[in-house]
C-alpha cells in the first residue's frame, strides 16, 4: 500500500491524485504545519473513505510527527521536538512526499525495537517489532531476512548485480524457494546454516552453475551425494565446518568429479584450482 504526505496530494475532479497519475489509493499523511501527525487518511480511488490506525503504538505521553520537524541541535545530540528530547514516532518523507520509514524514539534516539519501512513503491521493506523481532523482505515479497534478537534465523545476501552471493538458513521452514528459484546467483556463492541440506541444494538446481561453492556450517552430509553429484558446473568446492562432513567424505568427493574440493581451508584433491 502506499503511503505519503498529504501535501504531495492535489485535489482534482475525479479526487486526490499525484500530478497524471490516476486517482490516488493508499493512505494519506495529514500533517500540522509544526510538523506534528493530525491523522492518517484511507484514500480509495481519489476518494477520503476513512481515518486508519495503521500505525505502531506510542510512548505514554509522545507524539507522531514528521521527523524533518525535529531538531538535531549540535548535530551529534538528541533529535529535540520544542527545545525536548523526542519521544514518539518520526516518519521519513521522501522529496516526492512519499513515506518510506516509520521509527520509534526515546529521549531523542531511534530505539530500534519498534518500526517499519517500505519501498518507494508502497511494499513493505523492513519491521521490528518490541520483542526485538527483525523481519526484510526483497520488494517482490519474499522474505529477506529474519532474526529474533541475537538469533540470526534466516539472511539472503544480495549482490549490487542483483544474484545471490550469500545464503544463510538456521530455519529451514523460513525458505521462500520459489523465490529463491528466481533469482540467479552469482559466480561465488556461500551457503551457511544447518537449514541448510540436500533437500534445499535439489530444489536449488541455480546452484549448478556456480563455479565456486562454499558450503559452511551446513546440515549437509555424504547422505547428500547424489544432490552434490548434480552441481556440475561448480569447479571449486569449500567446505569449511560442517559436522557431517570428515575428510574422508571430502577426499571420495574430490576423486569422483572434475573440481577441486577444500576441506576447512585445505585443498584435498581433484584438478589443481585456477
Amino acid at each position: 500500500m502506499l503511503r505519503i504526505h498529504r501535501d504531495a496530494l492535489m485535489d482534482g475532479v475525479d479526487g486526490l491524485r499525484r500530478g497524471e497519475d490516476p486517482p490516488f489509493t493508499g493512505l494519506a499523511y495529514c500533517i500540522d504545519a509544526d510538523g506534528v501527525l493530525a491523522s492518517i487518511l484511507q484514500v480509495d480511488a481519489g476518494q477520503a473513505v476513512g481515518a486508519s490506525v495503521d500505525w505502531i503504538a506510542l510512548p505514554p505521553g509522545g507524539q507522531r510527527v514528521d521527523l524533518d520537524c525535529l531538531d538535531a541541535g549540535a548535530g551529534c545530540g538528541p533529535l529535540l521536538l520544542g527545545g525536548e528530547p523526542f519521544s514518539g514516532v518520526a516518519y521519513t518523507f521522501e522529496a516526492d512526499g512519499v513515506c518510506t520509514a516509520e521509527a520509534l524514539y526515546a529521549a531523542g534516539y531511534p530505539t530500534e525495537t519498534s518500526g517499519r519501512a517500505w519501498y518507494p513503491s508502497g511494499a513493505l521493506k523492513a519491521m521490528t517489532d518490541p520483542v526485538g523481532t527483525v523481519t526484510c523482505w526483497f520488494e517482490d515479497g519474499s522474505l529477506q531476512y529474519h532474526a529474533v534478537g541475537a538469533d540470526l534465523r534466516y539472511n539472503v545476501i544480495v549482490g549490487g548485480d542483483g544474484h545471490i552471493e550469500a545464503l544463510y538458513v538456521q530455519d529451514a521452514t523460513l525458505c521462500d524457494v520459489p523465490a529463491l528459484q528466481r533469482q540467479p546467483f552469482g559466480a561465488d556463492v556461500r551457503l551457511m546454516g544447518a537449514g541448510v541440506d540436500g533437500a534445499l541444494l535439489a530444489a536449488l538446481p541455480g546452484l549448478a552453475q556456480v563455479p565456486t561453492l562454499r558450503l559452511t556450517h551446513t546440515g549437509v552430509s555424504l547422505q547428500d551425494w547424489e544432490v552434490l553429484m548434480t552441481l556440475t558446473g561448480v569447479r571449486d568446492l569449500h567446505l569449511d565446518e560442517n559436522p557431517a562432513i570428515f575428510e574422508a567424505e571430502a577426499e571420495a568427493l574430490a576423486h569422483y568429479d572434475d573440481w577441486t574440493v577444500w576441506l576447512d581451508g585445505s585443498r584435498i584433491a581433484g584438478r589443481m584450482a585456477v
